[in-house]
C-alpha cells in the first residue's frame, strides 16, 4: 500500500489492475453498440460440439422489445424468454453442379465462410478438389433460421453430398447434445481420430526424422518427433482420445506426460513447462484438452513441444500415418445406414424441409442419440 492511501482506496486500484482488460473489452463493446439502428440485428455463434457444426443465434434490434440484458440508447437487446429468441425451424437443401471450383460455387449461392469451410474439410480427404470437372455436383441440406419469416444464417450442417468423376461421397451428421461427427453412408467416420497438430498457431521447426542433424550434439540421429515452435505458455492439446499413463521428468525430454489411445497408438509430449491441472496417470482425455503447456525443459534449444507418435511400439510420423476409420457401435450401427440411406433421396429434393426429415432417432441403449 503507497503512503498516504486508505486500505478502501488501495482495493479499488487493486481490484482496477487485476480486471483493466475486462473493463477494456466492456468499454470496446459499449462503443461498438452505439452504432447499432433499429432493424439491424446482432449474431451469436455457439460451437457447442468437437466436430465442428455452428449454431447461430440472431437477435434483431427493435427499441420496442423488452430487454433484461442491456440497454443502449435505442438500441436494444431481447429478453432470453421472448418470441425472438431463434430455433432451427427448417432445413434448406441446395444442389448445384460445381462451377471453376467448389469454394465459388458454395459463395455464390450466398453460404456463409465458415459452413463452406466445414464442407469442404470433410471432403478434402476423399476428392482432389482441383480435379473437380464439369459435371460434378454438390448438394448440401443445413438448418437454416428464420425470424418473423425472414432468413438469417445457417446452423448445422446435417447432410451433404459431392458427385465426382461417376462417385457419390456422402457425409451425415449424427451425434448428441455432448458430441457429434460425420459420418458416411456405412457409418464410417470422416473425420482423423488425430489432430495435425498439439497445439493452435505453432510452426513446425524440426519435422520427423531418421537422421537429423542434432542442433545439440551436432551428430546425425534420429528425430522420432514432431517439433512444434511456440512461446512459453501455449496450450499443449491432446491430439486424440485416450488415458494418460504417464507424467514425469526426464533429464533429456524435460517434463512429458504420455497418452495411450488403444488400437497400438500412444503419443508422447516432451518439454513441457508444466502439466494442465488434474492431468495425472489413470486420468482419460478427450481429443483436443489441455494436458499441459509449452517449455523448454530438458535438452531444447528453445521452446517448444516434441510430439512423438507409436504404433505397435515403434516410432511413425503423425503427418504421414494412415489412421483406421472410427467405425459408429454395433448397436446403432444397422439403424444409421437405414436412416442414411432415406437421407440420400431427401437430398435430391431441393428446397425447405422439416428438420425432422434429416435427424436419426437411433437408440443407443438407455442414450437416445440423434442429432440435435
Amino acid at each position: 500500500m503507497k503512503y498516504g492511501r486508505s486500505l478502501a482506496r488501495s482495493r479499488i486500484y487493486w481490484h482496477f489492475a487485476r480486471n483493466r482488460a475486462k473493463y477494456m473489452y466492456l468499454m470496446v463493446f459499449i462503443f461498438v453498440l452505439s452504432f447499432v439502428q433499429t432493424g439491424h440485428s446482432l449474431k451469436k455463434r455457439q460451437n457447442t460440439l468437437k466436430s465442428g457444426p455452428k449454431r447461430y443465434g440472431i437477435f434483431p434490434i427493435d427499441p420496442d422489445v423488452p430487454s433484461d440484458r442491456f440497454d443502449s440508447g435505442s438500441a436494444r437487446l431481447p429478453a432470453a424468454d421472448t418470441e425472438t429468441t431463434l430455433h432451427d425451424n427448417t432445413i434448406l437443401v441446395l444442389d448445384r453442379p460445381v462451377e471453376k471450383s467448389l469454394w465459388s460455387t458454395l459463395s455464390g449461392l450466398g453460404i456463409e465462410q465458415d459452413l463452406i469451410q466445414l464442407i469442404t474439410s470433410i471432403f478434402e480427404s476423399k476428392v482432389d478438389f482441383r480435379r473437380l470437372r464439369e459435371g460434378d455436383r454438390v448438394a448440401i441440406a443445413f438448418d437454416k433460421d428464420t425470424v418473423d419469416g425472414r432468413d438469417f444464417g445457417e446452423g448445422t450442417l446435417r447432410a451433404a453430398r459431392l458427385s465426382h468423376e461417376e462417385k457419390d461421397f456422402y457425409a451425415f451428421y449424427f451425434g448428441d447434445e455432448m458430441r457429434g461427427g460425420y459420418y458416411d453412408e456405412k457409418g464410417r467416420s470422416l473425420e482423423s481420430p488425430f489432430l495435425p497438430s498439439p497445439i493452435s498457431g505453432g510452426r513446425i521447426s524440426s519435422p520427423f526424422s531418421r537422421a537429423r542433424l542434432h542442433p545439440v550434439s551436432g551428430k546425425y540421429a534420429p528425430h522420432y518427433g514432431i517439433d512444434y515452435a511456440a512461446p512459453v505458455g501455449t496450450p499443449i492439446m491432446s491430439v486424440a482420445d485416450g488415458i494418460v499413463i504417464e507424467t514425469a521428468r526426464d533429464k533429456a525430454k524435460g517434463k512429458f506426460v504420455r497418452i495411450e489411445h488403444g488400437a497400438g497408438y500412444e503419443t508422447e509430449y516432451l518439454h513441457m513447462s508444466r502439466f494442465a491441472k488434474g492431468i495425472k496417470k489413470g486420468v482419460p482425455v478427450r481429443q483436443g484438452q489441455v494436458i499441459g503447456y509449452v517449455g523448454r525443459t530438458g535438452i531444447a534449444t528453445g521452446p517448444h513441444v516434441e510430439l512423438r507418435l507409436k504404433k505397435n511400439g515403434r516410432f511413425v510420423n503423425l503427418l504421414k500415418e494412415k489412421f483406421p476409420s472410427a467405425l459408429l457401435p454395433a448397436t446403432i450401427l444397422d439403424c444409421f445406414q437405414q436412416r442414411a440411406g432415406l437421407l440420400k433421396d431427401l437430398l435430391e429434393a431441393e428446397g425447405r424441409q422439416p428438420t425432422s426429415n434429416f435427424l436419426f432417432f437411433c437408440s443407443a441403449g438407455r442414450r437416445e442419440a440423434e442429432t440435435i
